[in-house]
């Protein structure tokens, strides 16, 4: 299942913010909060082709070890944690801008930032790390955005 979190997301450039759902992935390793933003969740956002042209193209190292570049925008975002009884946030986050539909994906960076500590991830069970030990929160439901 993994651990999802409802999070709000604004473009520094444009100032357009959307709520959605992100994934938590402590696998995505980055010296800075980063996030992997969708294409279709971009274009929400209000980032157009320009924006993306001038990204800093950057090498990360993938899932089987390969190194990729990606288009890279720095300080480009401002997200928070939101749930019931709690905002947490906002951080400031790079992004990593892919093409085609997906969803919202934290670095291990971000996350820590944003205080979320993922308890049981296959359950979808996590917390915040100032909250006791079985103070347990469910994840939310994916959103995939298109293109």
């Amino acid at each position: 299942m993994g651990v999802r979190i409802r999070v709000r997301i604004e473009s520094t450039s444009t100032g357009r913010s959307a709520t959605t759902s992100a994934l938590v992935n402590t696998g995505f390793e980055s010296r800075r909060p980063t996030l992997r933003l969708p294409m279709g969740l971009a274009r929400e956002l209000g980032l157009g082709e320009d924006e993306l042209r001038e990204a800093e193209t950057v090498e990360f190292v993938v899932g089987d070890g390969r190194l990729a570049h990606f288009s890279l925008l720095r300080d480009a975002f401002r997200v928070s944690v939101i749930t019931e009884d709690r905002v947490e946030g906002p951080v400031l986050a790079d992004a990593i801008v892919l093409g085609g539909p997906g969803e919202l994906i934290l670095s291990d960076a971000l996350i820590q930032l944003l205080k979320v500590v993922p308890v049981l991830p296959h359950d979808g069970l996590w917390r915040f790390v100032d909250e006791p030990p079985d103070r347990l929160r469910t994840s939310v439901r994916r959103h995939i955005w298109g293109l």
